[in-house]
């Protein structure tokens, strides 16, 4: 019989806010199938709930952190140089997370070990690293959440810019890899069908992105040609 849990007396808990921007629906598509589709809130919903240390709850077992492990020496040397090269502030935090937050400039992404393989976890890491190019201090994209298009629309730069990126600094492309890649960008473009031109400015908006990217990946991997990789590149860090 497990445990019950409880909260320990005299435990203070803390006022957390989320917004809910939106939701699944089911539908019947053109093929008569059922399907689920996301629809965007013109009215997002604020949710608030209190969060509680761990350790002031009895009964709850500690949460297993994750483990290091080595990661293949080129894919590390890539991913090092990519963070170091980055405009924006990189943290690597011990969860199951990767976004970047345009209001600090700063890319939050989980260690390599929460991903599936090396290979994923680069180009999650371009991705978000993607979207730091739209910066207003940068190229000056427009990123909203309450308008699905844009929304729909950077999201697709940021995946179009990741596979370009890879491509040209020579990063091996796996068939798995680019079946994410093509099952992500499909998620989006159905958003893009009111503007079916607005493709050709996704295109040219990552094509800035990867140069942006590579520019600064390869004037770093110029200048530290003759030194040693950081290994503490990768320790979590508290977020």
């Amino acid at each position: 019989q497990k445990e019950k849990k409880k909260l320990k007396k005299g435990a203070k808990g803390v006022l957390c806010e989320k917004w809910i921007f939106n939701t699944e629906k089911k539908i019947i598509n053109e093929k008569g199938e059922e399907e689920k589709i996301v629809v965007y809130l013109k009215n997002p919903i604020p949710n608030f709930f209190i969060v509680f240390n761990g350790n002031d709850i009895e009964g709850l077992e500690p949460i297993k952190q994750l483990s290091q492990r080595e990661m293949d020496y080129d894919y590390k040397k890539i991913a090092t140089t990519l963070i170091q090269s980055s405009e924006a502030n990189v943290k690597i935090i011990n969860k199951h997370r990767a976004y970047y937050q345009s209001s600090i400039d700063t890319v939050f992404i989980s260690p390599p070990e929460a991903f599936k393989n090396d290979l994923t976890f680069i180009s999650v890491l371009i991705h978000e690293m993607a979207h730091s190019t739209g910066h207003e201090t940068r190229e000056n994209r427009t990123f909203s959440l309450s308008n699905d298009n844009n929304y729909a629309r950077e999201e697709l730069i940021a995946e179009f810019a990741s596979f370009l990126t890879k491509a040209e600094m020579g990063i091996e492309i796996t068939e798995e890899n680019l079946h994410d890649n093509a099952n992500y960008l499909l998620s989006w473009i159905s958003m893009l069908k009111e503007d079916p031109k607005g493709i050709i400015k996704v295109l040219d908006e990552a094509d800035k992105a990867c140069e942006r990217l590579v520019n600064n990946y390869n004037i770093l991997l110029e200048k530290n040609k003759d030194k040693n990789i950081n290994d503490d590149i990768f320790i979590p860090t508290d977020h």
